[in-house]
Protein backbone atom coordinates (compact mmCIF):
# COMPACT_ATOMS: atom_id res chain seq x y z
CA UNK A 1 0.00 0.00 0.00
CA UNK A 2 2.55 2.55 0.90
CA UNK A 3 4.16 1.69 -2.65
CA UNK A 4 0.93 2.87 -4.58
CA UNK A 5 0.08 5.91 -2.40
CA UNK A 6 3.97 6.58 -2.78
CA UNK A 7 3.63 6.16 -6.67
CA UNK A 8 0.06 8.65 -6.52
CA UNK A 9 2.00 10.81 -4.53
CA UNK A 10 4.87 11.59 -6.30
CA UNK A 11 3.20 11.54 -10.00
CA UNK A 12 -0.25 12.58 -9.48
CA UNK A 13 -0.79 14.31 -6.58
CA UNK A 14 2.38 16.11 -5.31
CA UNK A 15 1.03 16.47 -2.13
CA UNK A 16 3.35 15.01 0.27
CA UNK A 17 3.32 14.28 4.12
CA UNK A 18 0.22 12.58 3.65
CA UNK A 19 0.52 9.23 3.01
CA UNK A 20 -2.38 7.93 5.32
CA UNK A 21 -4.39 9.91 3.58
CA UNK A 22 -3.43 8.42 0.20
CA UNK A 23 -3.45 4.88 1.91
CA UNK A 24 -6.76 5.49 2.97
CA UNK A 25 -8.48 6.74 -0.36
CA UNK A 26 -6.52 4.27 -2.15
CA UNK A 27 -8.76 1.80 0.26
CA UNK A 28 -12.39 3.31 -0.59
CA UNK A 29 -11.31 2.42 -4.61
CA UNK A 30 -10.38 -1.12 -3.72
CA UNK A 31 -12.88 -2.20 -1.15
CA UNK A 32 -15.02 -4.93 -2.59
CA UNK A 33 -18.69 -4.54 -2.17
CA UNK A 34 -18.66 -7.88 -0.26
CA UNK A 35 -16.71 -10.81 0.95
CA UNK A 36 -16.25 -14.28 2.49
CA UNK A 37 -14.03 -14.65 5.56
CA UNK A 38 -13.25 -18.82 6.30
CA UNK A 39 -17.20 -19.95 6.21
CA UNK A 40 -18.85 -16.96 6.88
CA UNK A 41 -20.47 -14.13 4.23
CA UNK A 42 -20.14 -10.50 4.80
CA UNK A 43 -22.36 -8.35 3.19
CA UNK A 44 -20.76 -5.07 3.48
CA UNK A 45 -17.75 -4.76 2.10
CA UNK A 46 -17.59 -1.48 0.70
CA UNK A 47 -15.78 1.37 3.06
CA UNK A 48 -17.01 4.94 3.72
CA UNK A 49 -13.79 7.16 5.02
CA UNK A 50 -13.95 10.65 6.68
CA UNK A 51 -11.17 12.71 6.33
CA UNK A 52 -11.00 16.13 8.61
CA UNK A 53 -8.36 18.46 7.98
CA UNK A 54 -7.97 22.08 8.28
CA UNK A 55 -7.88 23.80 5.08
CA UNK A 56 -5.43 23.88 2.22
CA UNK A 57 -3.74 20.44 3.90
CA UNK A 58 -4.32 18.60 0.11
CA UNK A 59 -7.50 16.33 1.35
CA UNK A 60 -9.28 17.42 -1.63
CA UNK A 61 -6.46 17.36 -4.27
CA UNK A 62 -5.50 14.05 -3.02
CA UNK A 63 -9.05 12.61 -3.68
CA UNK A 64 -9.39 13.68 -6.64
CA UNK A 65 -6.11 12.82 -8.13
CA UNK A 66 -7.20 9.18 -7.51
CA UNK A 67 -10.55 10.06 -9.04
CA UNK A 68 -8.97 11.46 -12.23
CA UNK A 69 -6.81 8.56 -12.16
CA UNK A 70 -9.57 6.12 -12.35
CA UNK A 71 -11.99 8.26 -14.35
CA UNK A 72 -14.61 8.87 -11.47
CA UNK A 73 -16.45 11.74 -11.40
CA UNK A 74 -18.96 11.12 -8.98
CA UNK A 75 -18.82 14.70 -6.71
CA UNK A 76 -21.32 16.92 -4.58
CA UNK A 77 -20.87 19.77 -2.14
CA UNK A 78 -22.35 18.16 1.34
CA UNK A 79 -23.37 22.00 2.09
CA UNK A 80 -26.09 22.06 -0.34
CA UNK A 81 -27.39 18.48 -0.13
CA UNK A 82 -30.56 17.60 2.49
CA UNK A 83 -31.12 14.12 3.67
CA UNK A 84 -33.88 14.30 0.51
CA UNK A 85 -30.92 14.83 -1.96
CA UNK A 86 -29.30 12.08 -1.00
CA UNK A 87 -31.54 9.87 -0.07
CA UNK A 88 -35.22 10.07 -1.60
CA UNK A 89 -37.60 12.52 -2.52
CA UNK A 90 -41.65 11.82 -2.99
CA UNK A 91 -43.29 14.32 -5.67
CA UNK A 92 -46.06 14.04 -7.91
CA UNK A 93 -49.65 15.17 -7.21
CA UNK A 94 -52.78 13.57 -5.24
CA UNK A 95 -53.76 10.81 -7.62
CA UNK A 96 -50.14 9.94 -8.45
CA UNK A 97 -46.91 9.77 -6.83
CA UNK A 98 -43.02 9.03 -8.04
CA UNK A 99 -39.86 8.17 -5.93
CA UNK A 100 -36.86 10.17 -7.13
CA UNK A 101 -33.83 8.29 -5.87
CA UNK A 102 -31.48 10.68 -4.31
CA UNK A 103 -27.04 10.24 -4.87
CA UNK A 104 -26.47 7.09 -2.93
CA UNK A 105 -28.56 5.07 -4.38
CA UNK A 106 -27.90 6.71 -7.69
CA UNK A 107 -24.19 5.78 -6.92
CA UNK A 108 -24.83 2.03 -5.54
CA UNK A 109 -21.67 -0.18 -6.30
CA UNK A 110 -19.68 2.76 -7.31
CA UNK A 111 -18.20 5.67 -5.94
CA UNK A 112 -18.87 9.12 -4.20
CA UNK A 113 -17.17 11.89 -3.09
CA UNK A 114 -18.74 14.64 -0.34
CA UNK A 115 -17.01 17.69 -0.02
CA UNK A 116 -17.90 19.87 2.69
CA UNK A 117 -18.98 17.90 5.18
CA UNK A 118 -18.98 20.23 7.58
CA UNK A 119 -21.58 22.52 5.93
CA UNK A 120 -24.13 19.80 6.40
CA UNK A 121 -26.57 19.36 9.53
CA UNK A 122 -25.87 17.02 11.67
CA UNK A 123 -29.08 15.57 11.91
CA UNK A 124 -29.07 14.55 8.10
CA UNK A 125 -25.70 13.00 8.09
CA UNK A 126 -26.33 10.88 11.66
CA UNK A 127 -29.90 9.82 9.48
CA UNK A 128 -27.77 8.56 7.22
CA UNK A 129 -25.92 5.72 9.45
CA UNK A 130 -28.58 3.08 8.60
CA UNK A 131 -28.41 3.29 5.17
CA UNK A 132 -24.12 3.33 5.43
CA UNK A 133 -24.50 0.32 7.83
CA UNK A 134 -26.16 -2.25 5.74
CA UNK A 135 -26.77 -0.01 2.06
CA UNK A 136 -30.45 -0.45 1.81
CA UNK A 137 -32.34 3.23 1.13
CA UNK A 138 -36.12 2.51 2.35
CA UNK A 139 -38.07 6.14 1.85
CA UNK A 140 -41.56 6.12 3.85
CA UNK A 141 -43.59 8.54 3.26
CA UNK A 142 -47.27 8.88 0.88
CA UNK A 143 -45.33 5.93 -0.90
CA UNK A 144 -42.77 2.90 0.40
CA UNK A 145 -39.91 1.91 -1.43
CA UNK A 146 -36.58 0.69 -1.14
CA UNK A 147 -33.70 0.19 -2.95
CA UNK A 148 -29.30 -0.48 -2.69
CA UNK A 149 -26.90 2.07 -1.45
CA UNK A 150 -23.25 0.56 -1.51
CA UNK A 151 -21.58 3.18 -1.85
CA UNK A 152 -17.45 3.67 -1.87
CA UNK A 153 -17.54 7.19 0.29
CA UNK A 154 -15.22 9.43 0.68
CA UNK A 155 -16.72 12.69 3.32
CA UNK A 156 -14.12 15.88 3.44
CA UNK A 157 -15.22 17.98 6.06
CA UNK A 158 -13.11 20.83 7.67
CA UNK A 159 -13.48 21.58 11.35
CA UNK A 160 -17.12 22.64 12.39
CA UNK A 161 -16.96 26.47 13.14
CA UNK A 162 -14.24 26.97 11.34
CA UNK A 163 -11.67 25.85 13.74
CA UNK A 164 -8.63 24.22 13.27
CA UNK A 165 -8.46 20.45 13.85
CA UNK A 166 -5.55 20.94 16.98
CA UNK A 167 -8.50 23.26 18.62
CA UNK A 168 -11.01 20.19 18.77
CA UNK A 169 -11.74 19.07 21.60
Amino acid sequence: MSDIGAMFRDGVTFIFGRDYVHEAVDLVFHSPLSFTFGNEDSKKGWLDVLIVGDPRTGKGKITEGYMGYYGVTSKAGAESLTYAGLVAAVYGNKDQRFIKWGLLPQCDQRFLLLDELSGMSPKDISSLTQIRDVGDCTIIKVERDSTTARVRLISLSNPRDAGNVRDTP
